[in-house]
């Protein structure tokens, strides 16, 4: 536990200092149309009698795109309770930039945290610097191809600590297939020495009002490796209102 507040104090501390550095980009590229586009998303389900149960799914996304650069962050939190027991917990943080080297072709540089109470883990964190290909550039469709090496840090709830060099392979998948609705899909693949984490998730998004839209969500993660008694697969199915800020 004394490790998990150490690691997440050294995060917030490097989330604060580079708040100033991004406040003075912010500013820099402001005239040169820079703008930051964001949503949050938030479902709730609660149920009582004969069960007592409540979840939360909270996710918010955050991009900006400016000469060859585009940052991408997102943060996520997933709590759920049965009859006053805790049941689920789960944050996520992850961070991106990509460098355009060409029409299709970038540089990227990525970043994530993970705290799963229920995975056998106390964190994952991961950090990895690659290549991307645009296979689909299209108005209504796009499709991301990375591959980028990089280390990750994997400390389980028992207090083991393994240290692996991963190769990350991902794919992203975008079609807005009418002017109110948009399909997502992705896959990734974190592959190292004593673990392959694997996520893949869909989303069907369509929009209700002008900033506000419904999505229906459906995510599986995959770890090859976990303590005696944790499942290597989870799942989550989500519905949540998405509104854009």
């Amino acid at each position: 536990m004394k490790l998990r507040r150490t690691n997440l104090a050294c995060i917030l501390a490097a989330v604060t200092a580079s708040l100033p550095v991004y406040a003075e980009e912010g500013a820099d590229t402001a005239e040169k149309g820079a703008v930051w586009e964001s949503t949050a998303e938030l479902g709730f389900v609660k149920t009582s009698g004969n069960s007592d149960t409540q979840t939360l799914n909270a996710k918010m996304t955050t991009s900006t795109a400016y000469d060859l650069w585009k940052h991408t962050l997102q943060a996520e939190a997933l709590n759920s309770t049965s009859n006053d027991v805790r049941s689920a917990e789960k944050y996520r943080l992850e961070g991106q930039s990509d460098y355009s080297l060409s029409e299709r072709s970038y540089a990227l540089g990525l970043a994530s945290w993970e705290n799963d109470n229920f995975s056998g883990f106390d964190y994952q964190a991961t950090a990895a610097i690659g290549l991307g290909y645009k296979a689909i550039q299209e108005s209504d469709m796009t499709l991301s191809l990375e591959l980028a090496p990089g280390y990750r840090i994997s400390e389980y709830e028992v207090g083991d600590t393994e240290k692996d060099a991963i190769i990350r392979a991902a794919e992203n998948f975008s079609w807005k297939f009418s002017p109110t609705s948009k399909f997502d899909q992705y896959l990734n693949t974190e592959a190292g020495d004593s673990n392959t984490v694997t996520r893949f998730g869909v989303s069907l998004t369509s929009q209700v009002a002008d900033a506000l839209s419904m999505k229906l969500g459906y995510q599986i993660k995959h770890n090859s490796d976990v303590t005696p008694g944790a499942d290597k697969t989870d799942k989550q199915t989500s519905v949540t209102l998405v509104y854009k800020l």
